[in-house]
């Protein structure tokens, strides 16, 4: 276990949860309105110690609000349609377009790949993004990502 001047560097990983309301169009599937993204959880760990307190990573609120001018700014009340697909009549949210067919996989894939450059420059690492329907989640590591 690494240590520093206050002692261990906690393993604990800060997951914050983030309420949205995301339809989607799935490319080769269609409109998919009883299944929107309602939920978006970050987890975040240490980097290096940043705070005085042992074990304290970020505060929640700052996760929040990383999260709420990357991605609800941009994509919460909306549909994520992938570029240059078309979308069906029946959708009431407005359009964002995604450079990808927007399944849970990809999703949680794409949002870790803005956030993660703003937590690097905060000296706290993103761990995962999970993306969440109303019946399954699709969590991103990052893992392969240099």
């Amino acid at each position: 276990m690494a240590t520093n001047n206050n002692g261990p560097i906690s393993a604990t990983t800060l997951a914050v949860q983030n309420k949205v309301y995301i339809d989607r169009v799935i490319t080769d599937y269609g409109f998919v309105p009883k299944l929107p993204i309602i939920n978006v959880t970050i987890g975040v760990s240490n980097i290096k110690p940043i705070f005085p307190e042992p074990g304290f990573i970020i505060d929640a609120l700052t996760v929040q609000d990383v999260f709420n001018r990357l991605i609800r700014s941009r994509y919460n009340n909306k549909t994520l349609v992938q570029e240059g697909q078309p979308y069906p009549p029946e959708i009431t949210r407005p359009v964002a377009y995604v450079p990808f067919s927007p399944s849970l996989e990809e999703t949680s894939r794409y949002f870790f790949s803005i956030l993660r450059p703003v937590f690097t420059k905060l000296g706290v690492r993103l761990d995962f993004v999970a993306v969440m329907s109303p019946i399954a989640t699709a969590r991103f590591t990052g893992q392969g990502i240099l």
